[in-house]
């Protein structure tokens, strides 16, 4: 974002990227919410705190950003050790508590080890591709550099946003490993490792506006936001 300010804390229709999440969190029948943070992390503790339901937040410390699956991994000891934990971004605001209740539900239905929140984009170039097994569950994420020219041709992608049986995401999680180019620990792997190793089902369902599940990474993104919420 170019600013001395957490992306977090920038505001989309006067309202803190953070605070569209936590209020849709609100929304939703869940028994702890733990919010992991890293850098220029008073600041975001400190907005966080003056919220009228602190009370039901707890924070997990990222000292370095050695990627998703790291971030998730902080807050694992927070967690029961039972039960399903949806994994949300601080930084996608627009996404909806009805969305998240048909995540949680799939996810039971088919008695998931992982359940992915998608999107079908007429352009998903960029994006991991979702790879799909005759019975309609999650074969693989694929990411674009990765993909074939047939699983390039696919148009479902991952949002970033999920939910876990955690006490399968303890097991998958500890096997991530950093050898990649940029030697971070990635969530996607975990997909891999409940799907391939433990021969668990992956589901997933795709949301019906995009937006939902659109983040912000730069000044540009959030003014296409605004724009979008103007309109709509």
């Amino acid at each position: 974002m170019k600013s001395p300010l957490p992306k977090i804390l920038h505001t989309l229709a006067e309202k803190p990227l953070i605070d569209w999440v936590l209020d849709t969190v609100a929304l939703l029948d869940i028994s702890k919410t733990i919010i992991v943070v890293g850098h220029n992390r008073e600041k975001v503790i400190k907005h966080i705190s003056n919220r009228s339901d602190i009370g039901s937040f707890d924070f997990a410390v990222q000292e370095e950003l050695l990627g998703t699956a790291d971030a998730v991994k902080r807050a694992l000891p927070k967690l029961p050790a039972q039960g399903d934990v949806f994994v949300l971004c601080g930084d996608v605001p627009l996404l909806q508590a009805e969305t998240l209740k048909r995540l949680l539900s799939l996810h039971k239905k088919t008695s998931a080890a992982a359940t992915i929140l998608t999107a079908i984009l007429e352009n998903p170039s960029g994006y991991g591709r979702i790879v799909r097994s005759a019975d309609n569950s999650v074969e693989k994420i694929v990411e674009h550099r990765d993909a074939s020219d047939d699983e390039l041709k696919i148009r479902e992608i991952n949002s970033g946003t999920y939910v876990f049986e955690l006490a399968q995401l303890r097991k998958a999680i500890a096997l991530v490993k950093n050898d990649n180019a940029q030697a971070e620990f990635y969530l996607t792997d975990v997909i891999h490792i409940l799907r391939e190793s433990f021969r668990m089902r992956i589901s997933a369902i795709s949301v019906k506006n995009h937006w939902e599940i659109e983040g912000i990474n730069s000044k540009k993104q959030l003014a296409e936001m605004e724009k979008y919420l103007e309109e709509f």
